[in-house]
């Protein structure tokens, strides 16, 4: 056989479209269970990590809320002590129709 014949030979090859394999069995391979093992036990550690990183996160950020509203609640203590203040003042003031 030359290399004409053999060019042919591959081209009408490629016009048939892709080659399937005979294997065709699906799903996992009975020699590869170490690997996947260690994959797996990869894979749950990086789980809990993230898991961990995730409840930290959490943590802080209900922290944060909690010193927010504790915060505000500050200020309307001090904007409702301000309020009692300036209405017992006005009270003390001689009308002159204001109401």
């Amino acid at each position: 056989m030359d290399f004409e014949e053999m060019a042919v030979i591959d081209e009408n090859a490629a016009a048939e479209g892709p080659q399937r394999r005979e294997s065709g069995k699906r799903g996992r391979k009975p020699g590869r269970k170490s690997a996947d093992k260690v994959d797996m036990k990869a894979k749950l550690e990086r789980s809990r990590q993230s898991a961990r990183e995730c409840r930290a996160r959490k943590k802080l950020r209900y922290q944060y809320l909690e010193e927010l509203v504790a915060d505000r609640e500050k200020a309307v203590f001090a904007l409702r002590k301000e309020l009692e203040r300036k209405t017992g003042i006005r009270h003390h003031l001689p009308s002159a129709g204001y109401d």
